[in-house]
């Protein structure tokens, strides 16, 4: 044999050593036989569903360790499960055994239910509680053909053709609902940015809501004692709905008869309303002066008879002089207008008439006890209404 030829025999052997026992400690496990580069922890199922050496156990989906071994208990199956040591897994967890494909090939997943310490050691022991595992197939079939028994095979018949004859003749319309199901979605998809903005904005209100809970929950409150006074007078509702037709009608009839003379009354009471506006001062004092003048006009009846005094003098007597002399005044019955003469006033002199100008009605002077002296100003005031009772009225 020649040199070269050994020299490739001898590398491909080499290259078929290194690829074999690549492939042993890579996917076969044969490294953990030489180092322990794991650690044990033992997980108690009610049964292995299937589960069997050097199954997978995954985390998170990723491989972190296999499964060792499979040990029967009395109540039970224990798995031991050889995790990679430099993987952290939280101690709060749940252990599920699944199926990867149809025909089986179980593995275990970890579940987390915390990110943080504490972390599985080697040693731990993971509770039944908190384990599951697949239904198994035998339990499955079991069931499904008792369920198959259980139907009725006319009732399945009718069932098959009701339903024949119920989508007899439509799939046109359920193409056009399947087609407006489709451009639905569509839409809803193109309306997702609006759509997330909407249920942002409305925690908004729901926040509000929930601000205003109280004042909600009172008027609620209020308006479930409004219901229940409804309630108590329903009888009384139901005769004002029945009855309420016919009055409504008697009350068109009148606003009917009344509409040629209600536009001119409206009219008047406006110019009433502007004139009673302008004297609210004075109507003012009127309605409050006027109880107190009727009460007081029932002091001088005592015991069925009337009281009262009368003063015929007259001090200071009324001034004559400088006016229109008695046989110069006008009748009654005469209306012509005639201009009163600038020169009219009280020629007295002024001792002997309590005045002041003789000339100017209303003025007071030195010595004047006239009504303005007497009262003093009062116009305007919230209390001049009184100063009719309590101040002696004295004539000019």
């Amino acid at each position: 044999m020649r040199r070269a030829t050994r020299l490739r025999l001898l590398a491909f052997l080499l290259i078929g050593a290194v690829a074999v026992v690549h492939a042993g400690v890579r996917y076969a496990g044969l490294g953990s036989l030489v180092r322990s580069d794991s650690y044990e922890v033992t997980v108690r199922l009610a049964d292995s569903g299937g589960l069997f050496d050097r199954a997978e156990v995954t985390y998170r989906g990723v491989t972190v360790g296999r499964v060792t071994d499979v040990r029967f208990r009395r109540d039970g199956v224990d798995a031991v499960l050889a995790i990679e040591r430099d993987r952290r897994i939280p101690s709060d967890l749940a252990v599920e055994v699944h199926n990867r494909s149809a025909v089986g090939e179980q593995y275990i997943d970890l579940v987390p239910a915390s990110t943080g310490a504490p972390y599985l050691a080697a040693g731990d022991v993971v509770q039944e509680s908190v384990t599951s595992t697949p239904i198994d197939e035998n339990d499955l079939l079991v069931s499904i053909d008792r369920f198959v028994r259980s139907v009725d095979t006319d009732d399945l018949a009718t069932v098959i053709d009701e339903t024949g004859i119920a989508f007899e003749g439509v799939g046109d319309d359920l193409q056009r609902l399947i087609d407006g199901g489709a451009a639905l979605v569509d839409a809803a998809a193109r309306s997702l940015p609006a759509t997330r903005e909407l249920l942002q904005s409305g925690r908004v209100v729901l926040e509000t809501q929930d601000d205003q809970a109280q004042l909600i929950s009172g008027y609620l409150g209020d308006l479930a004692g409004v219901s229940g006074v409804l309630s108590d007078q329903d009888g009384d509702l139901r005769v004002i709905l029945r009855d309420g037709s016919l009055a409504a009608g008697q009350l068109k009839i009148l606003a009917d008869d009344l509409a040629p003379s209600l536009e001119p009354l409206l009219a008047d009471l406006v110019d009433l309303g502007d004139i009673a506006y302008r004297r609210q001062d004075g109507i003012e004092e009127t309605l409050v002066a006027l109880p107190w003048a009727l009460a007081s006009a029932q002091t001088p009846g005592r015991e069925g008879r009337a009281h009262f005094g009368l003063a015929l003098a007259q001090d200071p007597a009324v001034c004559q002089e400088g006016y229109v002399p008695v046989s110069e005044w006008r009748a009654a019955r005469d209306t012509t207008h005639v201009p009163a003469p600038d020169s009219l006033g009280c020629d007295e002199a002024a001792p002997s008439v309590p005045r002041g100008s003789p000339a100017v009605i209303g003025r007071t002077g030195a010595g004047d006890l006239g009504r303005s002296a007497a009262m003093g100003s009062t116009s305007g005031s919230s209390r001049s209404w009184r100063t009719m009772f309590t101040v002696p009225l004295l004539g000019d």
